[in-house]
């Protein structure tokens, strides 16, 4: 693949993690902390906490939050695709990949999990199982107009040019805008 191709599959995926893993809070910094103070083991306050560091680049602060919460609720699969998505940011793929396992482990029908394992493996070129979650994601809902657009450019990057223009074409007469 030529440095350009991956330049642009790097960052759409990044652009995806990024967009998707914002969670809003309605608490600043200030108020997080705190409300950690009082009470140290409210798992949102610490999930919130975790984004806004995420948000803002302090990313080894993000995911010790995110460890904590995890701590207290090892079950939610979100506190683990967080966590996963800041370790893209870090660069950490095999962690991120465990992270999105771990997700999938809890809840086999996680269509977020699949999706950002498929986007994982894709920045790691290895785009055969980028296409399986992809797969897998279409299993779940046929009418996930994004899975068809990124399964559609993974079969691009791999040289079945045919399967991939009709995968995005698919993705468009779902609504997806390319």
């Amino acid at each position: 693949m030529n440095k350009l191709n991956k330049v642009c599959i790097t960052s759409i995926c990044i652009i995806f993690l990024l967009f998707n893993n914002c969670f809003a809070s309605e608490y600043s910094l200030d108020d997080l902390n705190k409300i950690i103070q009082l009470d140290p083991t409210n798992i949102q306050a610490y999930s919130d906490r975790g984004a806004f560091y995420a948000k803002i680049g302090i990313y080894e602060k993000a995911i010790d939050d995110y460890n904590r919460a995890i701590e207290l609720d090892p079950n939610n699969t979100n506190f683990y695709l967080q966590r996963g998505a800041t370790y893209v940011k870090l660069e950490q793929y095999k962690m991120a990949i465990d992270d999105c396992n771990r997700a999938i482990k809890l809840n086999p029908e996680a269509i977020g999990a699949y999706f950002a394992r498929g986007l994982t493996y894709g920045m790691l070129e290895q785009y055969e199982k980028s296409i399986s979650d992809y797969n897998k994601i279409i299993e779940l809902n046929p009418n996930a107009a994004e899975a068809y657009a990124y399964r559609g450019l993974a079969y691009i990057l791999i040289g079945n040019k045919t399967q991939g223009e009709h995968d995005i074409d698919k993705a468009r007469q779902l609504g997806f805008q390319i």
